[in-house]
């Protein structure tokens, strides 16, 4: 089986322009059926750019290892974080995204793209055509739920 073969086809993907607030109701917000950990940046010929995850948005919104060494007691005041939130929330996600993430094909064996997956701690990897251009996205639970489907069938 290959990733083409379970992978989700109708991707949500944001511009670079798009808003760390806006990307936060797509991934976090009640308005779509589907839950989201990540969403492709791509620009206008549908190439991807980057990836923004929840982690990335979560790791805008608190204070990093170093800013906690640095000044423990400014860093952990969350009086100041929730003051930074009007600021983040206007970040793009061209400043949010990982730049060049790990992609896989349509033609890539499913095991492979979960074992690349679990090896990367990643839970979703966009699926780029021969031409870069994005055509789905695939995650652990499609591969896993997949593989535990056909384990299902066999022991029938």
């Amino acid at each position: 089986m290959k990733v083409k073969d379970v992978m989700s086809r109708d991707v949500v993907t944001v511009g670079p322009e798009t808003t760390f607030k806006e990307i936060g109701n797509i991934i976090f917000g009640k308005t779509f059926r589907h839950k989201f950990s990540s969403v492709p940046v791509i620009d206008k010929n549908n190439k991807l750019l980057g990836i923004v995850t929840e982690k990335d948005l979560l790791r805008r919104l608190y204070p990093s290892q170093k800013e906690l060494i640095e000044d423990f007691f400014q860093a952990s005041n969350f009086s100041n974080m929730e003051e930074k939130i009007h600021d983040v929330e206007k970040l793009t996600a061209q400043v949010i995204m990982v730049k060049n993430p790990i992609t896989t094909s349509p033609e890539t064996p499913l095991m492979r793209a979960g074992s690349i997956m679990l090896a990367e701690s990643k839970r979703r990897l966009p699926v780029m055509d021969k031409n870069d251009k994005l055509v789905g996205i695939i995650s652990q639970g499609d591969v896993f739920r997949t593989v535990f489907a056909h384990l299902r069938k066999r022991h029938r």
